[in-house]
């Protein structure tokens, strides 16, 4: 899947700032959400909730970013690179650490093809890809169980209520 040129300013140490992340992910963000037909401010914040703002990145033992904006996690049927991390998952509302195996890209864009893939192919994103709210689109991942926090959905609609980060401001 082409999902449009690499992003000059998507690279390792450029994304410095929550309002910088956004920038630089937005056109990547804004080519995916026309692909999926969801909105982009939910691609965004979601983006910016699974790394911090870009601060917190899935990082391989050698300390390489994986590029994975999305906390994709690498099951049995992912063919391609992965990166192993200690994770804090919810149980039953308990939370468990253990260790997970996570998608690994080449790139920013990368992620959010493949991350386009999954959403357009796997049934249990169906109300997610449907939504055309940032609020039908949220509660569509959370119930998929993309992410196993019980307030997921509530995080992302908050995020893009109070407003994405921009250029001057801290966040």
């Amino acid at each position: 899947r082409q999902l449009g040129p690499p992003l000059a300013t998507a690279r390792d140490g450029e994304l410095t700032t929550p309002s910088a992340f956004v920038e630089g992910i937005r056109p990547q963000a804004e080519r995916t959400a026309r692909i999926l037909g969801v909105p982009a401010d939910a691609l965004v914040a979601q983006a910016g909730l699974e790394t911090d703002w870009g601060q917190r990145i899935i990082r391989g033992s050698d300390g390489a970013s994986s590029h994975n904006l999305f906390g994709v996690r690498a099951g049995p049927e992912w063919t391609g690179p992965r990166v192993s991390v200690p994770t804090l998952d919810m149980v039953a509302g308990v939370p468990e650490p253990r260790q997970d195996s996570y998608r690994a890209y080449p790139h920013v864009e990368a992620s959010f093809a493949d991350y386009a893939a999954l959403l357009a192919e796997d049934p249990r994103y169906r109300a997610a890809r449907e939504a055309t709210s940032v609020e039908g689109f949220a509660r569509g991942v959370e119930a998929a169980g993309h992410a196993r926090a019980p307030d997921y959905a509530a995080r992302l609609i908050e995020i893009v209520h109070r407003g994405l980060p921009k250029q001057g401001e801290l966040a």
